[in-house]
């Protein structure tokens, strides 16, 4: 699982262009790891979810990207919460932790699915 961060405090535009160059740079990685692991199966990585973080203006924005088939990628919302830069917006914090407590679980959820699998090949041919 790997995070990719962009930043833009500019125009919505600009946001819109480091969205999709945050989504191409998560596409090229996920190839890159398939090509790296020509041993595992389409199905596998169908299961693979790339984490991937933006920050555009005061957003913090939690999406993922995966493998629909051979040709086609997909892409989900997962969170987002407005990162607070005054007093006033203090209770903005609650929104940001629980963006960061989704994206630890994720990690771990991953980790565990992942374990489990190994676990599995080792009974199957250990």
């Amino acid at each position: 699982m790997t995070l990719t961060f962009s930043y833009s405090e500019n125009s919505d535009d600009r946001a819109k262009e480091n969205t999709m160059k945050l989504l191409e740079c998560s596409i090229r990685s996920l190839k890159a790891e398939m090509e790296k692991v020509k041993f595992a199966s389409l199905e596998t990585f169908k299961k693979r979810r790339f984490l991937t973080c933006l920050y555009a203006k005061d957003k913090l924005t939690l999406l993922t990207t995966f493998l629909v088939n051979s040709d086609r990628w997909g892409f989900t919302f997962v969170r987002e919460a407005v990162v607070p830069r005054s007093w006033v917006g203090r209770h903005a914090w609650l929104r940001m932790f629980e963006l960061i407590f989704c994206l630890k679980v994720s990690i771990l959820l991953s980790q565990v699915k992942l374990v489990t699998y190994l676990f599995h090949l080792l009974e199957l041919f250990g």
